[in-house]
Parts: structure tokens; C-alpha cells; sequence
């Protein structure tokens, strides 16, 4: 197990249970129980995350391409903020898909 490098450490890798360099183990421990708890749940808050910002960007630039909401240079900004977010989510949705439909 020492060999393997965690995601955390980049470049010292778990200690050995029982050896000096052990002394934080405890604190690993830990780590190791709430991302392993986390991790059955982690695509399904990722997912409704995604979705989450694709309607809400949908919802903004509707909002703010209004006639009288375009005449604000701030709205106009924020619109085009919104737009590159839903490109964003349009590509994490997609990802998504991909990821489970390939190998």
C-alpha cells in the first residue's frame, strides 16, 4: 500500500500502519471514511448540479434579454456570464452521458 499514491499526496504516499511515519493516521482514517461514504452519492449531487445550472442559466438569459433589462451595460454582462455557464453545463451534461455509455 505504500507504493500507491493518493489523490491528496502527490508525492509521498500512504504510510504503513504501524510504522513511524503512521503518526496522522487517525486524520486518514477519517478522510478515507467520509470520502467512502460520499462516494456512492457523489454522480447523483454532481448530476443534479449540472442540471441545476443548465435551467438556471436558461432562466437568466431569458430573464435578461428582455428589451428593457438590454439597455444596462451590467445585465448585458451578466448575460453573456450566463451564456458561457450553459455552455459549460451543456458540455458537463454531455461528459456525463459519455462517461456512462462508454468504457
Amino acid at each position: 500500500m505504500s507504493s500507491a499514491l493518493n489523490c491528496t499526496q502527490i508525492v509521498e504516499a500512504f504510510p504503513d500502519p504501524g510504522t513511524g511515519n503512521a503518526d496522522n493516521i487517525r486524520f486518514l482514517v477519517l478522510i478515507m471514511a467520509i470520502v467512502s461514504a460520499y462516494r456512492p452519492y457523489h454522480y447523483y449531487v454532481l448530476l443534479s448540479l449540472i442540471f441545476f445550472s443548465f435551467f438556471a442559466n436558461i432562466l437568466i438569459v431569458v430573464i435578461l434579454s428582455h428589451r428593457e433589462m438590454r439597455k444596462v451595460g451590467v445585465n448585458v454582462t451578466m448575460m453573456i456570464i450566463a451564456i458561457c455557464d450553459f455552455g459549460c453545463a451543456f458540455t458537463a451534461i454531455v461528459s456525463m452521458l459519455l462517461r456512462n455509455y462508454t468504457n
